[in-house]
This record gives C-alpha cells, sequence and structure tokens, in this order.
C-alpha cells in the first residue's frame, strides 16, 4: 500500500511538472503569435506610407507637369507673330524688337537633374523648406515635416496634419527616407 502511494504521488507530481511545462508552452505561443500579429501591422503600415508616398509624389509630379505645360503654353502664345498684313506689317518692323520672354526660375535653388540622372527622391519640408522631410504623421500617413518644425508643431500643441488636416495619432521619425 506504502509503494502505491508514493506511485500515486510520483505521478500527481509529474502531471502537475507537465501542467507547468503545457502552461509555459502556451503562453509562448500566444507570445509568438502577438508578435508576429504586431509585425504584420507594421509591415502592413509601412505598406499603407510607402504607398501614400508614392500617390503623393505621383500627384506632385502631375500638378508640376501641369504647371510647365500651361507656363510653356503661355510663353507660346505670347511671343508675336511675324506673319502680319497690311499695316501692321509696316509698324511691327518699325517697333523695337522684344526681349523673348523668359521662364521664371523655380522656387526652390535646387535644379532639375539631368534627363540621364535618377530624379532625387527627397521631399522638403512644408514649413520650413530647407530641411528633409523625415516625420511621418498617423493615420493620414503625410511625410511632411522635418525633425525641427515636427518638434515646434507638438510643442505648440498642433494635432493636425499641415497637409491635409487630418487628426495626427502618432508621428513616425523615418530614417534614410529620401535613399533609392
Amino acid at each position: 500500500m506504502f509503494g502505491l502511494q508514493k506511485k500515486i504521488r510520483e505521478d500527481t507530481r509529474v502531471k502537475e511538472e507537465n501542467m507547468v511545462l503545457l502552461e509555459e508552452e502556451r503562453r509562448k505561443k500566444e507570445a509568438a503569435k502577438a508578435d508576429s500579429d504586431r509585425r504584420l501591422e507594421e509591415l502592413r503600415r509601412k505598406k499603407e506610407v510607402e504607398s501614400q508616398c508614392y500617390k503623393d509624389d505621383l500627384h506632385r509630379l502631375q500638378d508640376e507637369l501641369s504647371r510647365l505645360q500651361k507656363s510653356a503654353g503661355a510663353t507660346q502664345q505670347a511671343v508675336p507673330s511675324t506673319n502680319f498684313t497690311g499695316t501692321a506689317n509696316r509698324s511691327a518692323a518699325r517697333a523695337p524688337k522684344q526681349q523673348p520672354i523668359q521662364r521664371p526660375q523655380p522656387a526652390s535653388n535646387r535644379s532639375l537633374p539631368p534627363p540621364a540622372q535618377k530624379p532625387s527622391r527627397r521631399r522638403d519640408c512644408v514649413v520650413c523648406k530647407k530641411e528633409e522631410a523625415c516625420v511621418i504623421l498617423l493615420q493620414c500617413a503625410h511625410q511632411v515635416l522635418c525633425v525641427g518644425c515636427n518638434k515646434l508643431h507638438e510643442d505648440k500643441g498642433i494635432s493636425r496634419c499641415p497637409c491635409c488636416s487630418a487628426e495626427v495619432e502618432e508621428r513616425i521619425r523615418v530614417f534614410g527616407a529620401s535613399s533609392n
């Protein structure tokens, strides 16, 4: 009888140890799932941010192209025609020659890269227009502020995106944002 009780206690102890191990494995599995879900969410957010950046770049380039086409169209319309008839032709011949219309220089001191080079992906801060925008504002995912302007933006208690006025829930600093 004494041997049977010893065997029962030994089996109970082994069963308790196995239950502890089982509980540890369950916690590890839950932690791994939570970590996996977190990484998946980070990747989803990163994809959304990159997608929004590409859309913003595309929109900005389309606006720039449209502006340049309008500017080129206005320049071509402003150049007087030399096919005058009658008295207008004589008065045009006596008029002093007009200086060619010059295109306005871009507002920034960056020049457009030659066509053979890969275009720069640098984005300037929408506030100071000097530093590189390296802070992403979430929920809207705009990357429009530099570190200094983001700090001022946050210190002033401004909680809206300067680009779209969406509520800012989180600010994320990114590194190497303009690297190709």
